[in-house]
């Protein structure tokens, strides 16, 4: 699975400062790429099939910048969601907590 996304941030007060939390609202594509190909318990064969699908989802988001040296240790947790209902798969979807930390480099 591939994930494009395009975010936009807000910032509740401005950089530098020694916390900030802002918030994150995006819109993402979830592709999917799906192959089977198996055979049943008493060994008849059921064949090769695969299918992909593009689904539009979205991802919200609360963060935490907390400045060191040149740039910030951040701390994200977000959910992301979209629907993925294939004849393969079934009906599901991508529902999920992130949980992401990392560093900023600020220029």
């Amino acid at each position: 699975m591939w994930i494009v996304e395009l975010s936009a941030l807000y910032r509740f007060l401005p950089p530098r400062q020694p916390l900030v939390p802002y918030a994150r609202l995006a819109g993402r594509l979830y592709i999917l790429d799906t192959s089977a190909d198996g055979a049943s318990a008493s060994s008849a064969r059921f064949g090769e099939h695969s299918e992909g699908s593009n689904e539009p989802g979205f991802a919200l988001g609360g963060e935490v910048d907390h400045a060191l040296g040149p740039g910030a240790l951040l701390g994200e947790l977000g959910f992301g969601f979209s629907k993925m209902n294939e004849k393969l798969t079934g009906d599901t979807n991508t529902g999920a907590l992130e949980l992401s930390v990392g560093y900023r480099m600020s220029f």
